[in-house]
């Protein structure tokens, strides 16, 4: 039986924060953003996606987190690739404004979705504690 296993969506950011490479999954909506500027293509995203990436490049060590974006709770990693950076998301919800029953049920999965990413967040901690303890790492 073959198990198919879909690659998250990414894009490559050059020093320029251009997007030079969209992977297979992110095609349909940062395809024909190819060679723009990611902060032209995405308006008000600078000054809450800018500082991670800057610590990326500065320390050259990949980093998570979860961000709120035009309705959309995301999870970001960022990765250094020789002299660009690499970003892949997940959305783990979104929210639906469009009437207050309606924003209170989507702000209730966020909040679950936030509790099960601090979670393994938290396992994987341990885990590597572990490994330091055992001498593994």
């Amino acid at each position: 039986m073959a198990v198919t296993v879909e690659e998250a969506p990414f894009v490559v950011l050059d020093e320029s924060y251009r997007i030079v490479e969209v992977g297979p999954a992110a095609e349909a909506g940062f395809g024909p953003l190819h060679g723009r500027c990611v902060w032209d293509c995405f308006p008000g995203s600078e000054s809450m996606y800018r500082p991670h990436y800057e610590r990326v490049r500065r320390r050259g060590e990949p980093i998570e987190l979860v961000q709120y974006y035009r309705g959309y709770l995301t999870k970001v990693e960022i990765r250094p690739e020789k002299r660009a950076i690499r970003v892949s998301w997940e959305i783990l919800s979104m929210l639906d404004t469009s009437d207050l029953e309606r924003l209170r049920a989507s702000l209730t999965d966020a909040i679950a979705a936030l509790d099960q990413q601090a979670e393994g967040l938290d396992r994987r901690r341990v885990r590597t504690t572990l490994r330091v303890v055992e001498g593994i790492a």
